[in-house]
C-alpha cells in the first residue's frame, strides 16, 4: 500500500495541469500514488499513464466531485489534494507527512506562495469566524502561537488553520469518521471549511506546516463571492452552529455578512451574493441532521475523555480494491523542468 495518495482534480479545462504534474513528479517522495481525476478532456500528450492514474469523471462534475472520485479509488492512509495549476516544491510532501507522526493531527494545510514571488504568502490556512465569515490567512502567526485549529475562544474566531480544498492533506481514518469524502452541501470553495469544523468539533487537530509550500497565482486563492458563494456561505453558517456559541454566532452573523458583502462591492458581486444568501434559507432542511452529526462527534470525544489518538487504522474501502500504482520521477519530465 502506498503511504501517500496525491489527487489532482481537473475541472473546466486542463489549463495548468501539465505544470502541476511536472512539479509533482519531480519532487514527489517514493512509495506514493498520483491520481488525476478530470471532467475536462485530456489526452495525455506526454504518455504519463505508466507513472500515474487518469480517471475520467462525468462531464460537469465539479471540483469536490472530482476530489471524491479520487478519494474513492485511492489507497493510502494519507490523502493529498492539489488543484491543477498549483506547483509542488522540494520537500513539500515530506514536511506534511512528518506532522502526521502526531496521532492527533488529521489535516495539514500547506502554505500557498506566489509563483512569481515565493516569499509572498497567498494562503496559510483559513479562519472561520463565529459570525460565519471565512477568511484566508495571508501570514503565518508568531512562532509562539500554535499553528493549529481548536475550538478555543479566540475572540470572534471559532477555529483557524483549516486547509484550502485546493491544497490539503488529510488522514483517511479521520475522513472516514465523517463519511470518507469531502462534504457536498456547501459548494466547492467551502467544503474544506465544513470538513475542518467537523474535525475540530470531534477533537482532532488541523495544522499549518510552514515548510510544506506550494506555488500558485493570486487568482487560485481568491473566492468568487458570487451567487453560488453566497448560497454556500449562508448554508455553512446555519449548518455548523453547534461549532460556535450559538447565541453569539447568531448575534454577530449580520455584521459578518455585511463585511463580506462590502468586500464584494469592488468585484460587483455583492448583489449576487446577497441573493445567494437569501436563497439559502429555502435549502436549510438538512441542518438538523448536520447538527445531530456534530453533537454525536462531540459526545464521542467526551466518552473517550477527549482522546483523539486515532492512529492509522486500516482504511474503509468504498470502491473495489485495485492494484497499487507507484509514482516515480521520469527523466524526461525532470529534463523538461530544467
Amino acid at each position: 500500500m502506498p503511504r501517500l495518495s496525491c489527487i489532482i482534480p481537473v475541472v473546466g479545462n486542463a489549463h495548468g495541469l501539465e505544470s502541476t504534474l511536472v512539479s509533482v513528479l519531480e519532487h514527489f517522495p517514493d512509495d506514493c500514488e498520483i491520481i488525476v481525476v478530470h471532467s475536462a478532456p485530456y489526452d495525455d500528450p506526454y504518455d504519463l499513464k505508466s507513472e500515474l492514474r487518469f480517471i475520467e469523471a462525468p462531464r460537469r462534475t465539479g471540483y469536490v466531485g472530482c476530489v471524491n472520485f479520487g478519494i474513492q479509488v485511492s489507497q493510502s492512509p494519507i490523502v493529498h489534494l492539489l488543484a491543477a495549476g498549483l506547483e509542488a516544491t522540494e520537500g513539500w510532501a515530506e514536511a506534511a507527512l512528518a506532522r502526521f507522526a502526531d496521532p492527533r493531527v488529521v489535516a495539514v494545510a500547506p502554505v500557498v506562495c506566489n509563483q512569481f514571488d515565493s516569499e509572498q504568502i497567498l494562503a496559510a490556512g483559513m479562519y472561520y469566524h463565529r459570525g460565519g465569515r471565512v477568511e484566508i490567512r495571508t501570514e503565518l502567526p508568531a512562532d509562539t502561537l500554535p499553528l493549529d485549529a481548536t475550538l478555543a475562544d479566540r475572540g470572534t474566531t471559532v477555529a483557524g488553520a483549516f486547509p484550502l480544498a485546493r491544497a490539503a492533506f488529510y488522514r483517511r481514518s479521520a475522513l472516514n469518521s465523517f463519511g470518507g469524502l469531502l462534504p457536498t452541501s456547501v459548494g466547492n470553495e467551502l467544503a474544506a471549511v465544513e470538513l475542518g469544523l467537523s474535525l475540530v468539533h470531534a477533537g482532532y487537530r488541523t495544522v499549518v506546516e510552514p515548510d510544506c509550500k506550494v506555488l500558485g497565482s493570486a487568482k487560485s486563492c481568491r473566492a468568487s463571492h458570487g451567487f453560488a458563494y453566497g448560497l454556500a456561505s449562508e448554508r455553512l453558517f446555519w449548518r455548523n452552529l453547534p461549532s460556535a456559541r450559538s447565541l453569539t454566532a447568531i448575534a454577530t452573523h449580520p455584521f459578518s455578512m455585511a463585511r463580506e458583502l462590502c468586500g464584494s462591492l469592488a468585484s460587483g458581486a455583492a448583489i449576487l451574493q446577497l441573493f445567494g444568501r437569501i436563497a439559502a434559507y429555502a435549502t436549510l432542511g438538512d441542518c438538523r441532521a448536520r447538527h445531530e452529526q456534530l453533537r454525536a462527534a462531540a459526545a464521542a470525544r467526551s466518552r473517550t475523555g477527549g482522546s483523539t489518538d486515532i492512529g492509522l487504522p486500516s482504511q474503509i474501502r468504498i470502491d473495489a480494491a485495485h492494484a497499487t500504482t507507484r509514482a516515480s520521477r521520469p527523466s524526461d519530465v525532470r529534463a523538461s523542468r530544467s
